[in-house]
């Protein structure tokens, strides 16, 4: 049986110089989308009720928009987006949410979708749906 190897303990004192470097624009340029739930909607979600397969193409989807530069390249990807206007069943998405930002919507199955908006290169993620709005 192997052992593994003890963790040594770190000088707790001193924050790693390559750690305490602030990233340029530039290095924010070549990094995916960071993805937040900070606006998340709990009551609205439905991952619970999501099946095996819609939740695993929800997740797939998530992490090709982490991996993602802008939105030009998550239509490369195939990932289809649509701008949600913010009027019938789609106003209770924009409550909560700052003003001036575009919802988003994006399908993960025949009725199923996950809502967003991006502001800089934050992907605030609002809720999932497993049917539609």
């Amino acid at each position: 049986m192997n052992k593994i190897a003890p963790v040594k303990k770190q000088n707790r004192e001193k924050i790693s110089d390559r750690v305490a470097q602030l990233s340029s624009e530039s290095d924010l340029e070549t990094k995916g989308f960071l993805i937040s739930y900070y606006y998340y909607k709990n009551k609205e979600c439905e991952v619970n009720d999501l099946e095996k397969a819609p939740a695993q193409k929800t997740l797939k989807k998530l992490i090709t928009i982490g991996q993602s530069l802008s939105l030009e390249h998550l239509n490369k990807q195939n990932v289809r987006i649509k701008k949600v206007i913010n009027s019938n069943s789609y106003k209770k998405l924009y409550y909560g949410v700052p003003p001036d930002v575009d919802i988003l919507e994006t399908y993960i199955s025949k009725d199923g979708r996950v809502f967003f908006f991006i502001v800089e290169n934050i992907c605030y993620i609002i809720v999932i749906k497993n049917q539609h709005l």
